[in-house]
């Protein structure tokens, strides 16, 4: 049963960008619940737009897998990125990762949004780490519900699909809809990524030491420079193949 299971959640990997359909969607921001419509062309790209709480109303975003759009009509900004698509690791690396530090299993099969999903649980072998539960659309494989237990059995919906239309997208994914006329542009020109803290160093002027081992069962993914204008510091993406921490380290002053 716990390869039936890894095997459903390595379609799942496999399924977010190639299957064409709209989704409502509400998912976890900090705390807060976010309402979004998520439009998904294979080939074109993913594209999301805020439609509740309205503090946040009207941000369009556009991952086209090369470049990350990011346009907030209360600021009139864009933010133009690299895509987090360029940095992704192989499946099979996450899977590795994931028999190493869960203990898989296939549950009951559930309805979200009207669909057919099977539901895998991911028991944490680790402290400090947590358990997590994913709904996968039997057909697509596309993930319609994800939740994480926390400390004393505290249930945090990341998503929630409320509902879902899969074939041809109505409204097909328009780059140009998350360019505004007049819009202040904040482009980014990372993140660079380098093998160790010796090519770091080149670029933030000082020389990071990293830890051999990490805690609950987190390896390094990459070592990535980022920042905007002449501010560099550095990004270490740690993984245990379901979540992804982000350490920063910069120079004093």
């Amino acid at each position: 049963q716990a390869g039936d299971a890894l095997g459903v959640l390595a379609k799942a990997f496999a399924s977010q960008r190639s299957v064409e359909a709209t989704l409502v969607q509400c998912r976890s921001n900090g705390g807060t619940s976010v309402t979004i419509l998520v439009q998904i062309v294979p080939g074109s790209g993913v594209r999301s737009r805020v439609i509740q709480p309205f503090v946040y109303a009207g941000i369009v975003s556009v991952d086209d897998g090369e470049s990350w759009r990011n346009y907030d009509p209360h600021e009139n900004l864009l933010r133009v990125e690299k895509s987090p698509v360029l940095f992704e690791r192989p499946i099979e690396e996450r899977l590795r990762l994931i028999k190493a530090n869960f203990v898989l299993t296939l549950e009951r099969q559930e309805l979200v949004a009207g669909r057919e999903t099977n539901v895998v649980a991911l028991k944490s072998a680790h402290v400090g780490s947590y358990d997590r539960r994913l709904w996968i659309d039997k057909e697509t494989s596309l993930i319609l519900q994800y939740e994480i237990k926390k400390e004393e059995a505290r249930i945090v919906p990341i998503i929630k699909t409320k509902s879902v239309v899969m074939g041809k997208v109505r409204d097909a994914i328009s780059l140009d809809e998350s360019v505004v006329e007049n819009a202040r542009v904040q482009k980014s020109w990372g993140p660079v990524e380098v093998k160790d803290g010796r090519e770091a160093s080149e670029h933030v002027g000082f020389h990071p030491a990293f830890p051999k081992k990490f805690p609950a069962g987190l390896e390094r993914q990459a070592i990535h420079v980022i920042g905007h204008g002449q501010s560099k510091f550095i990004a270490v993406r740690l993984t245990d193949g379901m979540a992804t921490v982000a350490v920063y380290l910069w120079k004093p002053g």
